[in-house]
């Protein structure tokens, strides 16, 4: 199901009187030192989607940018994320702002 901000979400089949609903997960660990949640998809107050902590709001980790199980093979950070930049194929980078890693998607780290 969509919520009204645009987030996909997961909800018992008599939604809506049966009011059981979960965030829909990315299966990524958060990347936060002593924190044991995942990044999930949610809702922005405009209708965009950001990936956020589980564990909100003990742990406020947000990504702008899809998170993807896969590390970084130049820093060692635990996701990389895809970006779509204008009309070009997706890339992988990395979120670390030391690091400037950047593939294409299609490719194999």
């Amino acid at each position: 199901k969509y919520a009204r901000a645009g987030n996909r979400f997961l909800s018992c089949e008599k939604y809506p009187a049966c009011k059981n609903a979960k965030p829909f997960s990315t299966g990524v660990r958060c990347h936060k030192e002593g924190c044991d949640g995942e990044l999930v998809e949610r809702g922005g107050k405009r209708g965009s989607v950001f990936y956020g902590c589980s564990r909100y709001p003990k742990c406020r980790s947000t990504s702008a940018f899809q998170p993807v199980s896969k590390s970084c093979p130049e820093c060692g950070f635990p996701y990389l994320v895809k970006k779509n930049v204008g009309s070009s194929e997706a890339h992988l980078a990395c979120p670390n702002k030391e690091c400037d890693f950047i593939q294409d998607e299609k490719q194999d780290t």
